[in-house]
């Protein structure tokens, strides 16, 4: 992971790197799903397949 971004999404197969403030403020359902995965830095959104 970059050392500029906190969070890791996994979608698809795909990862993103991402700043997880950016996140939690333009969509409630990523402020929701990332509090409630507050200590982890890898996040794969809630209703979302992980193809990991």
């Amino acid at each position: 992971m970059s050392n500029e971004t906190d969070v890791t999404i996994h979608v698809g197969g795909e990862t993103f790197p991402v700043h997880r403030s950016v996140l939690e403020a333009a969509s409630p359902a990523f402020e929701v799903d990332l509090e409630n995965n507050a200590t982890g830095e890898d996040f794969a959104p809630s209703g979302v397949d992980d193809d990991r």
